[in-house]
């Protein structure tokens, strides 16, 4: 669940105990003028109106309340990459949280604590939460570490390190090959990905990665 800490704007000194009331949103919207329910900004659309938008997401607690609850949910971002608001929007409707406006998401991320970055000539700021826990730091002398030294490496070596950094389900604490393995089967990796994961192996062992008929029917 996401804690209190990393907060970068004085709004977020004060996290909503239960659900935001209509005097939070005013808040909010009152220390963020061009927060609207498109997003953070004016939209080019010659039909668009900022101050009907302004007074459309004022009315749309209901939705704010269901991101601020979702929102809560979630983990801090740490130094992993932000997911910006339109992005994360979508990410609760396939979680089943329903529609939600850019902005409804942008305001509960003010309400919940969670660290909001705006980027300049976009509506959509970045928000330091991400869907997954942070990895486990992986052990000294194990693989993952091993592989991480060669992330910046040219290799496919380098390619298997930079993928696993980048995998927020990769078993960091893994011990033997068949870990490693049976991640690889379950996330259907391509025959080059198996092929950088035994080479690395068996540079990291010194031994042949091993090879039986269950590794080969669970390869591409």
């Amino acid at each position: 669940m996401l804690t209190p800490g990393n907060r970068l704007l004085p709004l977020e000194e004060t996290v909503i105990a239960d659900l935001p009331s209509h005097a939070d949103l005013t808040r909010v919207m009152d220390a963020h003028p061009m927060l609207c329910n498109f997003g953070y900004g004016k939209s080019s659309g010659a039909r668009f109106n900022h101050d009907a938008d302004r007074a459309a997401l004022a009315d749309n607690l209901d939705q704010v309340r269901t991101a601020y609850a979702w929102l809560r949910t979630l983990h801090p971002a740490g130094d992993r990459p932000w997911p910006t608001s339109y992005g994360l929007k979508h990410d609760g409707e396939r979680a089943g949280i329903g529609y939600v406006t850019n902005g409804a998401m942008i305001a509960a991320a003010y309400l919940a604590g969670v660290p909001v970055r705006i980027h300049p000539d976009s509506p959509n700021p970045g928000l330091g939460v991400a869907l997954t826990p942070p990895k486990t730091p992986a052990p000294d002398g194990s693989f993952t570490a091993w592989l991480a030294g060669h992330a910046d490496a040219n290799h496919p070596i380098g390619d298997l390190a930079r993928d696993a950094a980048g995998d927020d389900c990769w078993p960091t604490t893994g011990t033997d090959y068949r870990q490693f393995a049976d991640h690889f089967a379950e996330h259907t990796a391509s025959e080059s990905a198996w092929t950088n994961l035994r080479e690395a192996w068996e540079a990291y062992s010194g031994h042949p990665a091993p090879s039986d008929d269950g590794d080969e029917d669970e390869g591409p």
